[in-house]
């Protein structure tokens, strides 16, 4: 396991510090750099907006969501 102090996604935003685990993949599978594991996902928000081809990635802390 590797632990980064800064985890930036494309748009420059930065995550903080993250630990991350590397893996074999599948030689064929080469449209992709990783995979958002559980740890990130239960602290954060995925948003996908197939129609313009975007995601939104935010802390859950800044979810304004109300069900």
């Amino acid at each position: 396991m590797l632990t980064k102090k800064i985890f930036l996604i494309q748009g420059g935003r930065d995550f903080g510090t993250i630990d991350l685990t590397a893996f074999d993949i599948a030689p064929n599978l080469t449209h992709f750099d990783g995979v958002l594991g559980l740890p990130f996902l239960k602290t954060h928000v995925v948003y996908l907006d197939f129609t313009k081809r975007q995601a939104w990635i935010g802390k859950a802390s800044e979810c304004k969501y109300e069900p």
